[in-house]
């Protein structure tokens, strides 16, 4: 994994917004030389107006998958304080994966994003947004997704607004049609789906560990009844004659 330097290190001492000088928490928890580099990476503020017809929401414990030829190109998600947004976009195929980690996520479905837009040239984009500088469990989060994506080869994080102190809530979205990231836009701007019935799902198991879920892949709207009817698939029986049985 490459990092993408935006500012400079006298730039970064300038602006309290991207100064990573503070390297602990409240808690006593240092941050790692990795997520330090990576906060320096910073993230312009950009406002962009879409409508819900062209952008599609992903709520917590989501992803979603898009590309500049699908009826919404563009992916978004709002709402992170010590959850943490991520959106890969691969550039040649002009195809985008965002997801939407809560501390109880499994980082491991991150292989998941990765897989839906590995292409066999290029380098992936990645764009991070949210965490909570002083919250243990957002902080290992944090942590847990870049020591992830720094195994990775071809790949570069090119924007990154991420464990701020407490008090604000960050917004990612991204264009598959020209790759451009947008931090400041209005729920209304996208399509949510299911929103009423996954935020019941997920309040659910708010305290168990799970994974990410799809809630739109290339132009199909996924709801709690297909993961219900995917879970049950999973745990159904083998017949009676089953040479496993």
């Amino acid at each position: 994994m490459k990092f993408m330097y935006i500012f400079s290190m006298e730039e970064v001492g300038k602006n309290s917004r991207l100064n990573f000088s503070f390297t602990a928490s409240a808690e006593g928890i240092a941050l790692s030389p990795q997520v330090i580099s990576t906060r320096a990476i910073g993230q312009e503020n950009r406002f962009t107006e879409f409508t819900p017809q062209e952008g599609r929401g992903i709520y917590i414990r989501g992803y979603g998958v898009t590309s500049a030829n699908d009826e919404k190109p563009v992916i978004g998600t709002k709402g992170m304080g010590p959850c943490l947004a991520i959106a890969i976009y691969n550039p040649i195929s002009k195809v985008a994966a965002l997801a939407h980690f809560d501390t109880n996520t499994e980082t491991s479905s991150l292989a998941k994003l990765l897989d839906a837009v590995r292409g066999k040239d290029g380098i992936l984009e990645v764009h991070l947004a949210g965490g909570e500088l002083g919250s243990h469990h957002s902080q290992r989060l944090v942590e847990d997704i870049i020591s992830r994506l720094a195994s990775e080869p071809n790949l570069i994080i090119k924007s990154a607004d991420i464990l701020n102190p407490a008090g604000g809530l960050k917004s990612l979205a991204l264009d598959t049609r020209t790759g451009q990231v947008s931090n400041a836009f209005m729920g209304n701007h996208l399509d949510n789906g299911d929103r009423q019935n996954i935020m019941s799902f997920h309040a659910s198991r708010a305290l168990s560990k799970e994974p990410l879920r799809p809630e739109y892949i290339n132009g199909t709207s996924f709801s709690v009844s297909d993961w219900q009817a995917d879970e049950q698939k999973k745990v159904r029986p083998l017949p009676l004659n089953s040479p496993n049985q």
